[in-house]
């Protein structure tokens, strides 16, 4: 899922990609308490910026405009000349 976000939003790649790094974390971790305090706070962050990314989504498409920026990526373009 994190490489499908790619194409829609930064703030929804920020979401899969600490999600997948939590997942990493929270394996490793238990074999070593430090890793999985370390998963903890990823945790948190990836929570926070889901809350976030959610918000923002919601609030962006009631009203119709972007008061909180989630960050479109643009698709890249091929010049003619490149080619």
């Amino acid at each position: 899922l994190w490489l499908i976000t790619f194409r829609i939003s930064k703030a929804l790649s920020v979401v899969f990609g600490s999600l997948v790094l939590l997942f990493a974390l929270l394996a490793i971790g238990e074999y070593s308490t430090a890793i999985h305090k370390i998963a903890g706070y990823v945790g948190l962050f990836c929570g926070g910026s889901a809350i976030y990314t959610g918000y923002a989504t919601l609030l962006n498409a009631t009203w119709k405009g972007n008061f909180l920026p989630l960050g479109p990526y643009t698709a890249p373009t091929i010049s003619d000349s490149k080619v």
